[in-house]
């Protein structure tokens, strides 16, 4: 609740400066205005510790602006955040005088401070200190994120003043419409099936589940994990865009996708920008290996996650999971028009029974990312362990799915077509 009012504070102060274009003054108040609510709810030790990696960087960047002391800034920033979750989390929360809950924002604001940090250095190369500063302490993703490129971020600056507030206020009405819709959705969800709750009890409860409810436990953590990041993203997009930035787009239901890279794609789009523009378009450059520069990207993404063995075996199985797709991608890649549409509609339903496959393995990966290493070697034992007609309706059920994915996703294609070409 405070975060919500400290939010619209935040946004009225910033139409008022706005509608006179005194942009610096602008930004020195948004930074003073993160800095005062942090000091606030967080503590000054807390608020200093989070500031030392934007000023590490600043440092770092004024020293030696190469990019590998920036990537060695971040890596090493990166290690220690790892060292202080493994290590440092009870002595700083005994020192700060904080509860669990601070405690965890504190901790994710660490981690999309890295991206922030690095992302900025990696971009602009005569940044102002307060540039950057006041995009490392955007107010609206300083806790949940998403991530918002440098760029898409001064698009706010650069507006103009024929933009209609009045179409800018209902498509914020929209939005925080749709988030409080989704976030009762999930409350009242919650009160019946207690799929977080299951998660946290002794894996004997689980246990207990015959192999198709556990299946549909898997999915229903599966959509609950979609509809909490669609509130968290929802909200913080919805001030974001309001203020005429450029945000990413929310995650789409994990029920229409199912391959390895759409989930990358189109569930954490802030993030996967990141990874693409920072990390694997350079290795691509620099080595012209795919795959080295796939199994870089997902080094980070462990690294930046955390490195429990559970995010290490979720990493390695998206990894094969890419892997393998981009092979069988290459192999059925054919020259469309000389293709006939039984040729088409048979390779297509051939992607569809190995991207079936595909999505079992894939969902069992997401599982050890939901609910940790013990919930995942449950669902890989029972899945390769069960009879072989439940394997056979279970693989059905998921080519099903692979189908409308794939339809939709033709879908979206068309539209985009027809839209470019309006």
């Amino acid at each position: 609740m405070l975060y919500a009012k400290s939010s619209w504070n935040h946004h009225y102060l910033c139409i008022t400066l706005k509608q006179s274009f005194n942009f610096q003054v602008l930004k020195l108040l948004q930074i003073l205005f993160t800095s005062v609510f942090l000091i606030f709810r967080e503590g000054p030790l807390l608020f200093a510790l989070l500031l030392l990696q934007p000023v590490i960087f600043y440092l770092t960047h004024h020293i030696n602006p190469k990019k590998v002391f920036k990537w060695i800034c971040s890596i090493s920033s990166l290690g220690l955040i790892v060292l202080y979750k493994w290590k440092l989390t009870s002595p700083v929360q005994k020192l700060a005088k904080i509860n669990d809950y601070e405690l965890y924002l504190f901790t994710l604001s660490l981690s999309w401070m890295n991206l922030k940090c690095t992302s900025f250095y990696l971009e602009v190369k005569t940044g102002s200190f307060i540039d950057f500063f006041n995009y490392c302490l955007y107010f609206p993703t300083i806790f949940t994120g998403p991530f918002i490129l440098h760029e898409d971020f001064m698009h706010k600056y650069k507006i103009s003043a024929s933009i209609s507030t009045k179409l800018r206020m209902l498509n914020f009405i929209r939005n925080v419409s749709i988030t409080i819709f989704w976030f009762i959705f999930e409350m009242v969800m919650l009160h019946y099936v207690y799929v977080s709750a299951a998660i946290f009890q002794p894996l004997q409860l689980v246990e207990k589940l015959d192999n198709w409810s556990l299946y549909g436990f898997g999915y229903a953590m599966g959509q609950h994990f979609h509809i909490k990041y669609i509130v968290i993203y929802g909200l913080s997009t919805s001030l974001a865009s309001f203020e005429n930035v450029i945000v990413p787009h929310l995650p789409r239901c994990i029920g229409r996708i199912h391959l390895y890279s759409d989930m990358w794609k189109y569930f954490d789009a802030g993030l996967y920008k990141f990874l693409v523009r920072h990390i694997y378009i350079p290795v691509v450059k620099l080595t012209s290996h795919k795959l080295l520069a796939s199994m870089t990207t997902f080094a980070f993404v462990y690294i930046w996650h955390g490195t429990a063995l559970y995010i290490l075996i979720w990493c390695i199985l998206n990894y094969i999971g890419i892997v393998i797709e981009q092979t069988c991608s290459s192999l059925f890649s054919v020259n469309k028009p000389d293709m006939n549409k039984s040729c088409s509609d048979l390779s297509r339903r051939t992607k569809c029974f190995f991207g079936a496959l595909l999505l079992a393995v894939s969902a069992i990966s997401n599982f050890y990312f939901f609910g940790g290493k013990q919930i995942g070697d449950l669902f890989f034992q029972r899945v390769f362990t069960d009879s072989l007609f439940n394997t056979v309706i279970l693989v059905i059920i998921l080519y099903c799915g692979a189908q409308v994915s794939t339809e939709l996703r033709s879908m979206h294609a068309r539209k985009c077509d027809n839209n470019s070409i309006k």
